[in-house]
């Protein structure tokens, strides 16, 4: 089942996954890769169902802690999705959730909290000055904010440290 998900057959997986919820097999594992299922196929709702239970079995489930945060972001629950990111960078900071933070501080719209945005991930730039992640999510940023000039400066940063990152090219 897990291959199925894997290879991105996710109505596939999703019934297989489901039909083992049906029979009884229930744990913080299977919650979450019913909660990424949705996610996948845009049933937002529902992944938050399933993901909440995740947390619910296993209240320091990274992975089950992440869903639920992207869920959140994606439903424009921006508070909600901040608060759950804060809690896995309390158990246990790493860089899919430090940069899915500053992601989440930018998706208002509205220019101060592009600002926060921005101030956080030059913060994080201090710690990991290579980053090109980082290096391409300030441009991103900057680009928001209609400076064009340091986004480009960003993205070719991020670029020449990684020429492989696509998102940096696309911007």
């Amino acid at each position: 089942v897990v291959n199925l998900y894997n290879n991105r057959e996710y109505d596939k997986s999703l019934k297989h996954f489901l039909d083992l919820l049906k029979n009884g097999c229930c744990n913080v594992k299977l919650l979450t890769y019913i909660g990424y299922n949705y996610l996948k196929i845009h049933n937002y709702e529902n992944a938050l169902k399933y993901f909440k239970e995740a947390v619910n079995v296993d209240s320091n489930c990274i992975d089950a802690l992440y869903g639920l945060g992207v869920a959140y972001c994606t439903l424009e629950e921006y508070d909600l999705s901040l608060e759950t990111l804060n809690r896995i960078l309390e158990i246990n900071p790493d860089m899919r959730t430090l940069l899915a933070k500053g992601i989440v501080l930018r998706k208002n719209g509205k220019k101060e909290d592009y600002m926060s945005s921005l101030n956080y991930f030059k913060e994080l730039l201090d710690k990991f000055p290579n980053d090109y992640k980082i290096i391409c999510e300030i441009g991103v940023t900057l680009r928001k904010l209609k400076k064009y000039d340091e986004a480009i400066i960003n993205f070719e940063k991020s670029i020449k440290i990684n020429p492989n990152y696509g998102k940096a090219y696309y911007q």
